[in-house]
C-alpha cells in the first residue's frame, strides 16, 4: 500500500509522483515474483518451475492450483464467447466479477485451505515432502545469471527492435524464477550487463531511461538502409501506364486514394516505393492490384 502523501526535507507536505511507479508496475512486478521463488527455495528447499512470466512449486496438484484459481476462473467465464479478449476487456471483466470482501481471521483460513486440498490428497505430509525435492544447483550463480540474460535478450529480440533497460531487468527477473537466484544479484547483472556488454548498443537515453538495441539488430537494420539507398539510386523499367489504367478500370473498387497509390507505387522512378497507409485503409486491396 502506498500512501499518495509525503514529508519534504523542509517540513512541509505533498503527494507522491506515481508516474515512475506506475511504469515500473510490470518490472516490479517481475522483481516480487523472482525474490519470493528464491526465498522459497533457499528457506523452504522447494523445487520451482517457471510458467512463462510466473512460477509454480513442483509437485502441487494441477487440479489444487485450478481449485484455488478461482478467480481467474471467474474471469475466464466473464469473457468467455469472445474470440479475441482484450487487455481493456479483461480488466473490464476483473472489476465486474470482483465479489464484496469479507473479514476472515487467519486460523479460519487456513482450516478452509485444509479441507479445500483434502480431495486432491494434498496433507501437511505431502507439503513437507515437497520440501526435500530441489536438488542443488550444477551450475554456479554466475552461469545461471548469463543463462537468465541470454535467454531474455533472445525474447526482446523476438519482441521489438530496441527496448528498454527495465525492459532487459524484467525478462531477466522472469528468467530467474527457478535458477536460485535473487532479484539483488539480477539487478547487478543487468546493471553490468547494460554497461559493458559488447552485444548491447546504447542509443540514449529517453524518459530516465537507457534505451538499447543488440549489436546484431543495428547492423541489420544497417543493411537494410544501405540497400535502401543503393535502390533509390537505381532506374528501371516501369510498368506501361497502359497497363496500369487497364487494372485500375478493372479494380473498381478502389478509392482515388488508393488508385494514386497504385499509380505510384507502379509509375514512379527508382527501384524503391513507400506506401504508409493506417490499418483498415486498404493496403492488401492496393498491394492485390500492383500485383496485378
Amino acid at each position: 500500500v502506498l500512501l499518495n502523501i509525503a514529508q519534504r526535507a523542509d517540513g512541509t507536505y505533498g503527494a507522491l509522483a506515481t508516474r515512475d511507479i506506475l511504469r515500473l508496475k510490470m518490472c516490479s512486478g517481475a522483481a516480487y515474483r523472482a525474490e519470493l521463488a528464491y526465498q522459497l527455495e533457499q528457506r523452504c528447499n522447494l523445487q520451482i518451475e517457471r510458467v512463462r512470466d510466473w512460477f509454480e512449486v513442483a509437485g502441487v496438484p494441477k487440479e489444487l492450483l485450478r481449485e484455488f484459481s478461482n478467480r481467474r476462473q471467474m474471469i475466464e467465464k466473464a469473457v468467455a464467447g469472445m474470440e479475441h479478449a482484450s487487455a481493456h476487456a479483461l480488466a473490464l471483466a476483473t472489476l465486474e466479477t470482483r465479489p464484496e470482501k469479507d473479514y476472515v481471521s487467519q486460523p479460519e483460513l487456513f482450516k478452509r485451505w485444509r479441507e479445500l486440498a483434502i480431495p486432491f490428497n494434498f496433507t501437511p505430509e505431502n507439503v513437507s515432502s515437497l520440501c526435500q525435492r530441489r536438488s542443488p544447483w550444477r551450475e554456479s550463480i554466475e552461469e545461471r545469471l548469463d543463462k537468465a540474460v541470454f535467454r531474455a535478450l533472445d525474447r526482446l529480440a523476438a519482441e521489438k527492435n530496441h527496448f528498454r533497460e527495465t525492459d532487459l531487468l524484467r525478462r531477466v527477473m522472469e528468467e530467474c524464477q527457478g535458477l536460485g537466484v535473487s532479484s539483488l544479484h539480477a539487478r547487478v547483472r543487468v546493471g553490468q550487463v547494460i554497461e559493458h556488454s559488447p552485444d548491447l548498443v546504447r542509443l540514449g537515453v529517453v524518459q530516465g531511461q537507457q534505451r538499447l538495441t543488440l549489436k546484431t539488430t543495428a547492423e541489420m537494420e544497417q543493411q537494410m538502409l544501405d540497400r535502401v539507398d543503393a535502390l533509390m539510386g537505381q532506374s528501371w523499367k516501369a510498368v506501361r501506364e497502359k497497363s496500369v489504367d487497364r487494372v485500375l478500370e478493372r479494380e473498381k473498387y478502389l478509392s482515388e486514394e488508393q488508385r494514386a497509390a497504385v499509380r505510384h507505387a507502379t509509375l514512379g522512378k527508382g527501384r524503391l516505393m513507400v506506401v504508409e497507409g493506417y490499418p483498415g485503409t486498404g493496403k492488401s486491396q492496393f498491394c492485390r492490384a500492383v500485383a496485378e
